[in-house]
């Protein structure tokens, strides 16, 4: 049925760990998660230049950001299980 289906898509993507902070910057207007979460769905976390953001890639770029951003003292973490590939935006520079 479509609701299993469903259910093997189920992503759970946190801003941080168990036990942690989700550290905030006024300078930025946002967390640091947020913020990063953003650009890389505006593009900057496509590696591979193919157009599409994918969850992996985006995942990459938010969890570095924000550990260096914070010391290590937040650590952002993905759950779940997925098969195939979630594209999660379109990088308008892209090819």
């Amino acid at each position: 049925s479509w609701v299993d289906q469903i259910s093997e898509w189920r992503i759970i993507l946190t801003a941080s760990g168990p036990n942690e902070l989700s550290r905030e910057d006024p300078r930025l207007g946002h967390g640091f998660f947020t913020y990063y979460l953003l650009r890389a769905l505006r593009g900057a976390a496509d590696a591979d230049k193919n157009g599409y953001v994918t969850l992996p890639e985006a995942y990459e770029f938010i969890s570095r950001r924000v550990m260096n951003a914070t010391g290590q003292k937040q650590r952002p973490m993905l759950k779940g299980e997925m098969s195939g590939e979630i594209v999660l935006s379109r990088n308008r520079k892209g090819n």
